[in-house]
């Protein structure tokens, strides 16, 4: 198999191009089975406009595939099926409210609103921004424009999340790479305390079990660890399956790192897990061409949350000695 480079990267979703919806196709149609919260509309007033190769940003595998039906303001079908977006798209079956927005409960006009809020924001002596994990990257952008200009804080979920990640990331850098990439290049693919299938269901279809460039067979080209305390639904569909001790990923991190070093360990196990596995893991992951890891928030639930993304971080850097 050519593999046109050889390569670890931590994936991390950064960087989606974002097409306007007035540039993608869109097709009208008045054969879309009405549903039972649809309204009583006369049929002939029932046309449905057909979206597709719309992006969904529920989650942070951003599908850009899903197909959906729109008609009278309200969302009748959608496509493809998938767990964590099927209750966000239900929502808007429902008719979009009668005013755009609302003051202290009060239903005026967007335009009203747009003021009212600057003038909030002129007033605070010290705004702060907070969320943005679910906005456009052009919506991000104008946030912070408007946040520089009027000096304000701006603070994003990852607070409430990932903030140890990104303290790890500060601390030790990180080697990152796009999903596609991960699509197209990745023969290895680590899951590290994470369960993709429960928590972004689409991710191994799309990244893991569709072909590539190089990966011209799919899940067939790909070889799929995952390493976590507890038995998944995407461990069941792993080649290779290393469940540790809860709170030992610290540990069983910095084993692999001496062990890709070359030092001996003599202890025959290490967080729960034979070390011989852990030898082979590590032979694994030095003759792959490209390797990616994901890791979950799992990771950082702990009260040095911060030092367990950093060891695996520190890990693909050190990989990444071997493999370039």
């Amino acid at each position: 198999m050519d593999h046109p480079g050889s390569v670890w990267l931590l994936a991390e979703v950064y960087g989606w191009r974002y097409e306007p919806v007035s540039k993608r196709k869109i097709q009208m149609r008045n054969d879309v089975p009405r549903t039972k919260d649809s309204g009583s509309a006369p049929e002939d007033d029932f046309a449905v406009q057909v979206y597709s190769d719309i992006a969904c940003n529920r989650c942070g595998c951003v599908c850009d595939d899903l197909s959906i039906s729109v008609a009278q303001d309200r969302v009748v079908e959608f496509q493809p099926d998938c767990s964590v977006a099927n209750p966000w798209f239900e929502s808007l079956r429902t008719a979009l409210p009668s005013s755009p927005a609302d003051i202290n409960g009060r239903d005026v006009d967007l335009e009203e609103a747009l003021d009212e809020a600057a003038r909030l924001i002129r007033k605070a002596r010290a705004p702060l921004f907070f969320g943005l994990s679910r906005s456009s990257t052009d919506g991000q952008r104008a946030v912070c424009e408007l946040a520089d200009r009027i000096g304000a804080t701006i603070d994003t979920t990852a607070s409430i999340g990932h903030g140890p990640s990104i303290v790890a990331f500060q601390n030790a850098g990180e080697s990152t790479s796009t999903l596609g990439e991960v699509r197209h290049r990745s023969d290895l693919v680590i899951y590290w305390a994470c369960d993709p299938l429960t928590s972004h269901p689409r991710h191994m279809e799309r990244f893991v079990e569709a072909a590539g460039f190089s990966i011209p067979n799919g899940r067939k080209d790909r070889h799929v660890v995952v390493v976590d305390s507890e038995a998944t639904a995407t461990s069941a569909k792993a080649d290779t399956f290393l469940r540790i001790q809860k709170g030992s990923d610290f540990e069983v991190l910095w084993t692999l790192r001496a062990l890709l070093k070359g030092i001996d360990i003599y202890e025959s196990t290490v967080g729960g897990v034979d070390v011989d596995s852990l030898r082979q893991l590590v032979q694994r992951m030095k003759a792959s061409h490209y390797g990616a890891v994901f890791f979950g928030v799992t990771l950082t639930e702990s009260p040095t949350g911060n030092t367990n993304v950093e060891a695996l971080l520190r890990l693909v850097t050190d990989l990444n000695m071997f493999t370039r």
